[in-house]
């Protein structure tokens, strides 16, 4: 039997916790991990389980209109209940809730979030056998910089996105149904090429520029975090292959063996593919890029 909307309020405020209402299924173990790394107790509901609504950002938002219309008691309603929903292009086309019980998210999606330099070190954990006394600043910077994100073709299949998303009788070569990987696909890249000048101009039109920061407005989230970590995983080579060369420190294998193909401890882990990568890496919700989302839950009961 689904909750009705107004029960999971009244739930909430009884056992002193905290609703959370989110898109899907895909949301409940990062946003109930997300709570315990805030100090808090919550209860996260899809909002498919609440009788009157399907999963989706728009259902999410009607909920939240619902609670709003109830009138509060000495129990104000945002102590108690938060819809949350991806951000992806609401801002550019003027459709930002107003409802004080949503939280957008700052980003296009929650996967945006992991595509941050903060994740390097994580990153370079679970691809290889380095020690953790290897991985210095340097290095973090040096691996940083070299998957850094800012290739014209996924800064044009981007926008090309965005400005299909914004003006549905534009003839769209490539659009946010597509999937991660049509975003290596060599004949969507030629396409979205021919229009290099036109999508120029409409990023500047938009104020958007190619860099990590405004990807992470408006590129998918998923798309990004694939092309995060397949570039992450192209450039372990360029590590072992430099093995021992500032700012890569030496490998103990390779100081005392010599370079030997295979045994490098820089070399990718055998198991390790673009596809598991991204899973391990989106367990890693301490990064500070959802401090903002803790801060929301730190703000309630």
């Amino acid at each position: 039997m689904k909750y009705e909307i107004g029960e999971v309020l009244n739930t909430a405020i009884m056992t002193n916790t905290i609703s959370v209402i989110v898109e899907g299924t895909d949301d409940i173990q990062l946003y109930d991990s997300l709570a315990k790394s805030a100090g808090k107790l919550a209860e996260v509901f899809p909002i498919e389980t609440i009788d009157g609504f399907s999963p989706g950002c728009q259902n999410v938002v009607l909920a939240m209109d619902e609670i709003i219309r109830i009138p509060q008691t000495r129990w104000q309603h945002k102590k108690y209940i938060v819809g949350i929903i991806d951000k992806d292009v609401k801002d550019f086309r003027g459709e930002v809730p107003t409802n004080p019980l949503i939280l957008m998210l700052c980003y296009y999606s929650m996967e945006s979030h992991f595509v941050s330099k903060e994740i390097i070190p994580k990153l370079l954990q679970l691809c290889t056998k380095i020690s953790n006394s290897m991985i210095t600043d340097d290095l973090i910077e040096h691996y940083f910089q070299l998957i850094s994100l800012n290739d014209e073709d996924f800064f044009l299949l981007s926008l090309e996105s965005l400005k299909s998303a914004l003006y549905p009788s534009y003839d769209s070569k490539f659009s946010y149904g597509y999937s991660e990987g049509r975003i290596l696909s060599a004949s969507d890249i030629s396409n979205v090429r021919e229009k290099k000048d036109d999508l120029l101009e409409f990023a500047n039109e938009q104020g958007l520029s190619n860099c990590l920061p405004d990807l992470k407005r408006f590129s998918k989230g998923k798309w990004l975090l694939h092309y995060f970590c397949y570039k992450a995983l192209k450039e372990i080579d360029n590590l072992k292959v430099n093995c021992g060369a500032h700012p890569i420190s030496p490998c103990i294998m390779c100081s005392t063996n010599g370079k030997l193909e295979g045994h490098c401890l820089y070399k990718t882990k055998d198991a390790i593919n673009t596809k598991n990568l991204k899973h391990l890496i989106m367990s890693n919700i301490w990064i500070s890029e959802f401090d903002y989302i803790r801060d929301n839950f730190k703000s309630m009961v």
